[in-house]
C-alpha cells in the first residue's frame, strides 16, 4: 500500500506521521482510539477521530475501522454522536459539568463519519465493518434531520460555535454579540455559557436551544452533505436501494436551499435562520463548496480568481489563511490567553483540515495549478514547522498544540 505515495511522501512524511499518531494513541476498556495532541487535547474529539481514521486507511487500515467503531460506542439513543468522549478525565483540560452522566459533551461537530467510513471501504472492501456500523450511521443523520432542521428548511443548524470545529472563527460573531475584534477570553465565556443554556433546554437543539444562538454554518452543512451523499452510497454497496434513494433525496434538498437561502453575490454565506441577514464574513467558508461541487464552473473560476488567487483575500506567503486578509477580523498570531485548548485559534492561521478540503475541492474542479500549490504550500508547513495545531500564514511558524495529528492529511492530497 506504501509504494502508492512518491518517495518523498514515504520517506519524509510518512515516518513523522506515524510516529506523530502512534504517540498519540490510546487504549480504554478494550476500545482503540488516537487523541489529537497528547497533552493538549487529551481525550477523543468527533471530526478529528473521523481525520485520524482516514490517515490510518493509507497505512493501517485496521485502526481505521477500530477508531470509528470507538466513537460510535457513546451515541446517544436519539442517534446523537458527541463531539468529544472523556474515556480518560482530566481535570485540567475541558472541565466542564455537561449535565450528563455519559462521559461525554452534550455538543455535536460536523458529522463526517460517514463519509470517512466510505474512504476506508474503498481501501479494504470490508463490507462486514460497514454493515456493522451503518444502522448507527443512519440514526445518526436521522437525529441531524430530525433535531438540527428548522421546518421547511433542509438545512442543518449548530448551537454553539464549537459543533463548528471551528471555535472562535468570525462567522459566529455576530450570533454571540461580538465585534470583529474582541478579546479571546469574552469568546471563550460566551461559547461556554450556551453549554448551560443548552442543559436548561433539556438538549433540545432546535426546540429551545435555537433561540439563544442558532447558524446554518455553510462548512458543516457541506460537510453534512457529503456523509449523506456517502451514507447513500454505503446503503447501495449494502442492497437497500429504497433507502440509498431517501438519502440522495435529502441530500439534494439540503444543496438545493443552501443556494435558495446562503448564495449571495458569488459565494455561499452562513445564515441564522429564516428572515435573518446572512453572515458577511471573508473566511475559507467560501471554498467549501468546492468539495461538494455547489459552483458552476463558471461561479468556481470567479471564487478563484477573486479569493484564491488574490493576495488582498487568501493569497498569503503559507496557504491557506482561514480568514481572508482583507477582512477586520483577520488575526493570525496565537492569543496568548490560557493553554492551546482554551484558545483554538480560527481567525487567520491555517489549518490543515481546511488545505485538504480545499485541496480535494480545488481538484473536483480542476483546478490543478492551485491545487499542486497548496499541497506544495502545506508540505512546506510540516517541513519548517512539523506537526502542529495550526499555522502562521504569513511566516510558516507553527502554533498551538505540537504533535497535533490533523498535519497526516497530506497522505490524502494526492
Amino acid at each position: 500500500m506504501i509504494d502508492r505515495y512518491n518517495e518523498t511522501m514515504e520517506s519524509e512524511f510518512l515516518p513523522l506521521i506515524k510516529s506523530t499518531m502512534a504517540n498519540n494513541q490510546r487504549k480504554s476498556g478494550g476500545h482503540f482510539y488516537t487523541v489529537p495532541s497528547d497533552r493538549a487535547y487529551p481525550y477523543q474529539w468527533l471530526w478529528d477521530s473521523c481525520w485520524h481514521a482516514l490517515i490510518y486507511s493509507y497505512y493501517q487500515p485496521e485502526l481505521a475501522e477500530k477508531e470509528i467503531e470507538t466513537l460510535l460506542t457513546k451515541q446517544w439513543e436519539n442517534g446523537m454522536v458527541p463531539h468529544v468522549i472523556y474515556w480518560e478525565r482530566d481535570h485540567d483540560v475541558y472541565p466542564v459539568d455537561w449535565g450528563v452522566d455519559t462521559n461525554t459533551t452534550t455538543l455535536i461537530q460536523p458529522p463526517v463519519i460517514a463519509y470517512t467510513a466510505l474512504r476506508i471501504f474503498e481501501k479494504t472492501s470490508n463490507t462486514d465493518w460497514l454493515q456493522r456500523i451503518f444502522p448507527k450511521l443512519v440514526k445518526w443523520h436521522e437525529y441531524l434531520a430530525r433535531e438540527r432542521q428548522l421546518p421547511n428548511r433542509n438545512i442543518y443548524g449548530i448551537i454553539n460555535p464549537d459543533e463548528s470545529g471551528e471555535d472562535n472563527s468570525p462567522r459566529f460573531d455576530i450570533a454571540l454579540d461580538l465585534p470583529p475584534i474582541h478579546d479571546v477570553e469574552e469568546n471563550q465565556k460566551k461559547r461556554f455559557a450556551l453549554f448551560d443554556v443548552h442543559k436548561q433546554n433539556a438538549f433540545k437543539a432546535n426546540q429551545g436551544t435555537h433561540e439563544h444562538f442558532w447558524v446554518e454554518d455553510v462548512p458543516f452543512n457541506i460537510f453534512t452533505l457529503e456523509s449523506v451523499r456517502s451514507l447513500s452510497r454505503i446503503a447501495e454497496i449494502l442492497g437497500d436501494q429504497t433507502k440509498s434513494d431517501q438519502l440522495l433525496q435529502q441530500a439534494d434538498q439540503t444543496a438545493e436551499d443552501l443556494r435558495r437561502y446562503c448564495f449571495s453575490d458569488g459565494v455561499f454565506l452562513s445564515a441564522m435562520g429564516p428572515s435573518q441577514p446572512l453572515i458577511e464574513v471573508d473566511t475559507w467558508a467560501h471554498f467549501a463548496p468546492l468539495f461538494a461541487g455547489l459552483y458552476s464552473p463558471e461561479e468556481a473560476s470567479e471564487l478563484i480568481d477573486k479569493y484564491f488567487n488574490s493576495p488582498r483575500h487568501f493569497s498569503t506567503p503559507f496557504s491557506i489563511p482561514t480568514v481572508s486578509q482583507s477582512d477586520e477580523a483577520y488575526a493570525p498570531t496565537e492569543p496568548d490567553f490560557g493553554q492551546p485548548w482554551q484558545h483554538p485559534h480560527w481567525r487567520g492561521p491555517i489549518w490543515m483540515v481546511v488545505n485538504w478540503c480545499v485541496y480535494q475541492g480545488l481538484k473536483r474542479y480542476g483546478f490543478n495549478e492551485e491545487a499542486a500549490k497548496l499541497k506544495t504550500s502545506t508540505e512546506e508547513l510540516i517541513r519548517k514547522s512539523g506537526m502542529r495545531e495550526y499555522y502562521h500564514p504569513e511566516t510558516g511558524q507553527g502554533m498551538g498544540a505540537d504533535r497535533f495529528t490533523w498535519a497526516g492529511l497530506i497522505l490524502d492530497m494526492n
